[in-house]
């Protein structure tokens, strides 16, 4: 797996234990030249298998960070949540696995420094919608701790649960939406060296579409 100066990367974002979309992307991924499988955390929170998708994340060799159901998880905290996961019912392994996540992982791509998060840089729960503007960016503090710093231009993020390639001068953040089954699952193929992310949508079924290619 190449990681330095990587070219192309398959973008998942938030899981929410949906293991069988989990397994049709990653199967989609396979053989198709990508450098690495990158996730936005939140494998906890669904109806699905928690344990079957770290088992399928582990395999695919996935660069993950921690989501703020995972740490919900972790922490025993906000249980009430429907489909909420309990930590002491998962695996030995996957409790490992959610335990060693991180908020954040920078790396470096064709098109310069990245980060990869879940909400915005450590904040797991900060957001930045398509669309706000004015007061709403002036004041979203954990988007100007990205803004301001000099360590990557390109941020992607999830949380939202909605697909994004936001320009913020000459940075952007791309959000990787969600295989969460009631928030229209999709995933992106990332290509830094000519700067596109092709978004795909996933069915419940496998079947998987091109929705619409975006610059950043």
């Amino acid at each position: 797996m190449k990681v330095a100066g990587m070219e192309k990367a398959l973008l998942i974002g938030d899981v929410h234990a949906e293991d069988v979309l989990l397994s049709h992307v990653l199967q989609f991924g396979r053989n198709r030249g990508l450098d690495v499988v990158f996730c936005t955390g939140d494998f906890c929170g669904g109806s699905g298998d928690g344990d079957a998708c770290v088992a399928l994340a582990k395999r695919s060799g996935m660069r993950a960070v921690m989501g703020n159901h995972d740490e919900w998880c972790v922490r025993g905290q906000v249980r009430t949540l429907p489909d909420a996961t309990a930590f002491h019912k998962l695996g030995v392994e996957t409790q490992t696995f959610l335990k060693q996540l991180t908020s954040t992982i920078t790396f470096r791509t064709a098109a310069g420094n990245a980060i990869l998060c879940h909400g915005l840089m450590r904040h797991t729960m900060a957001k930045v919608n398509e669309g706000d503007y004015g007061y709403a960016i002036e004041n979203n503090f954990e988007l100007q701790e990205f803004l301001s710093q000099n360590t990557a231009h390109i941020l992607l993020n999830g949380h939202t649960h909605r697909r994004m390639v936001m320009p913020f001068g000459n940075k952007v953040i791309v959000n990787a939406g969600t295989l969460f089954r009631a928030h229209q699952p999709c995933f992106g193929i990332i290509d830094f060296k000519h700067r596109m992310i092709a978004f795909h949508e996933v069915s419940l079924e496998g079947a998987i579409v091109e929705a619409d290619i975006r610059a950043f």
